[in-house]
């Protein structure tokens, strides 16, 4: 009689259901933050220190909204609007994960 073998990876994270091309815009967007040239330039991983989530969630609705109203790119920083809402809410969710920042919902 064979042992049935045991199956480690059954409750793992499924990365494999990330379409990971699009993820390479949300790099560039973070990346169009360290950029000279934007009145927002930032350093590396500074958005860790936190900040009020109402920054990140009215920045988000304000790329979403563009975008909804045909403009693909952010004239700023002349990447992908849905990029942005992504960095916004990838940020957003970081915060409320490690509490770090201001909830102020």
């Amino acid at each position: 009689m064979g042992t049935k073998a045991v199956k480690y990876s059954e409750h793992k994270p499924r990365w494999h259901l990330i379409p990971w091309r699009p993820m390479q815009e949300v790099v560039r967007v973070m990346e169009a933050g360290l950029h000279e040239g934007t009145d927002k330039e930032r350093t590396e991983g500074d958005w860790k220190n936190g900040t009020d989530w109402c920054e990140y969630s009215d920045a988000a609705f304000r790329h979403l909204i563009a975008w909804q109203d045909g403009q693909d790119n952010d004239d700023e920083t002349c990447r992908s609007h849905l990029g942005h809402v992504i960095c916004c809410c990838l940020i957003l969710m970081w915060y409320q994960i490690r509490g770090v920042g201001r909830d102020n919902r």
